[in-house]
């Protein structure tokens, strides 16, 4: 699309709820739109819940399940279903795009609606079905932000106009799948704004009631279902950590809150946080974050550049994330809970080290929200 783009040009963000991730990458590319085009139509569809009735909550519950009770089923899956080589969709790819297209015939209803000239997707189920609608409509165009570090074969489908990505890693693999490098931006995951901004440690630390000169120790298992023994885990911690806080962000998850908030009553430096739009204060402001590695998660630890330690990681895209993140000496990886709290104590103990993994994180962190506006900006032909 060129400069002779209809003067209400209009973005189409496709999004599904596994997770929050996915809806914050959205949510940041929506805000950074807005605020430079007001007058561009931007919306956003969460896939999922079009589909209210079987396919949303089988694909929520599903990952769910394979996360955190599945784990090794969920990594063979995985696996099984990834590809690193060029060619034709197998005949399992070409079922997989024909049933998630009927699948998401309410998501080609909204496309045929809102007719976007750009349609971008923060997960990949909802690629296929607006694949057709490309075939059929020569003035919409749709891109792929991949929310991991590696790409999975799942992102892939026809018509794909531009491919954002974490890492030099995935051109790689995207180019053993056949597309072109001009078709490919190392952009980096797209977060919010927010967290590419300073804080002012000690305010953010006044404002949540921790000792400014105590070290603080942020914890989670994920914003909507939690991964691993969190409770214990922060148990263990607060028992190793001399003076430390310890605070756990419990996100939706109320039975995990009650159960922090339970522990708390008994252990004066622990405390539960629930959801917060202002996660990132507070990650921005401690002297350590222990976390899973989602692809989302790890992109804003690059952002605040806080030293992390991720847990033991689910066989897949987040072990990956991991392994990369761990490679670039940008967090470090616990085999275990025991290994974790012995990491944890280890960097409170040594400066230096955190402050190394600061650094790399920051170094490998990018703009991607900027990149993918930059990218709309240039297609829509907008000043």
């Amino acid at each position: 699309m060129s400069a002779s783009t209809p003067s209400s040009p209009r973005v189409l963000l496709v999004t599904a709820g596994v997770g929050a991730g996915h809806n914050a990458v959205a949510h940041a590319l929506e805000e950074g739109i807005r605020e430079r085009w007001p007058s561009v139509g931007v919306r956003i569809v969460d896939a999922l819940e079009l589909e209210p009735i079987v396919f949303g909550p089988l694909m929520r519950q599903g990952n769910i399940l394979g996360m955190t009770r599945l784990p090794r089923l969920y990594g063979a899956i995985y696996r099984a279903t990834d590809r690193n080589s060029s060619g034709p969709p197998t005949v399992g790819e070409r079922a997989r795009h024909f049933m998630l297209s009927r699948m998401l015939r309410r998501l080609r209803r909204v496309v045929a609606d809102f007719r976007p000239h750009l349609v971008i997707h923060t997960h990949w189920c909802g690629v296929p079905a607006v694949s057709r609608a490309c075939l059929a409509d020569e003035h919409m165009e749709q891109a792929v932000v991949v929310t991991d570090v590696i790409a999975h074969r799942y992102w892939f489908a026809p018509s794909v106009d531009r491919w954002f990505v974490a890492a030099p890693e995935s051109v790689e693999k995207l180019r053993a799948w056949g597309i072109s490098p001009e078709r490919i931006t190392v952009s980096g995951i797209p977060v919010h704004r927010a967290w590419e901004q300073s804080h002012s440690p000690e305010e953010t630390l006044r404002s949540w009631s921790l000792p400014a000169e105590k070290p603080v120790v942020l914890l989670t298992g994920g914003a909507t279902y939690t991964v691993g023994s969190v409770p214990s885990l922060a148990e263990r911690l607060h028992e190793t950590c001399g003076d430390a806080s310890i605070v756990v962000l419990c996100g939706t998850n109320r039975p995990l809150e009650a159960r922090i908030k339970k522990l708390a009553a008994r252990m004066a430096r622990l405390s539960a946080v629930p959801f917060t739009d202002r996660v990132h204060e507070l990650v921005s402001a401690s002297s350590l974050f222990v976390t899973k590695s989602g692809g989302i998660t790890t992109a804003e630890c690059l952002a605040a550049g806080t030293p992390t330690v991720l847990l033991p990681p689910v066989p897949g895209q987040e072990a990956e994330n991991a392994e990369w993140l761990q490679s670039h000496r940008a967090a470090v990886v616990a085999r275990d809970e025991i290994d974790v709290v012995g990491q944890v104590n280890r960097l409170l103990a040594d400066e230096s080290a955190r402050r190394l993994l600061a650094e790399s994180a920051r170094a490998l962190h990018r703009p991607g929200r900027e990149t993918v506006v930059a990218w709309v900006a240039e297609k829509l032909g907008l000043g």
